[in-house]
């Protein structure tokens, strides 16, 4: 039986280039999540159409109600330079958050 008490989870707010596609913009979100969770704070990323960094200082913003660590991605492509943002998030235990 799963332990509720330990219940995990999170979101990932993301600003992209729309010239990427769902799937690769899915795969930077990954990374950025795992950098995250690793403590990471700077990451070469490479995928089919694109290759760059994602880096992150540590600093949280917030955007509206929502509140994240930012990271920053900044890849050639396909299409030229091409810049996102996220903001990664992690809750345990929602009434304690």
């Amino acid at each position: 039986m799963q332990n509720l008490n330990c219940m995990q989870w999170g979101w990932v707010y993301l600003v992209s280039d729309t010239r990427l596609s769902e799937e690769e913009r899915k795969s930077l979100m990954i990374e950025a999540i795992r950098m995250y969770q690793t403590g990471k704070e700077r990451k070469k990323v490479r995928g089919e159409r694109y290759e760059g960094v994602i880096s992150t200082s540590g600093r949280h913003e917030l955007i509206g109600t929502f509140d994240g660590q930012h990271f920053d991605a900044e890849l050639d492509t396909d299409h030229g330079k091409s810049k996102l943002s996220f903001l990664v998030a992690e809750k345990i235990r929602a009434e304690l958050n």
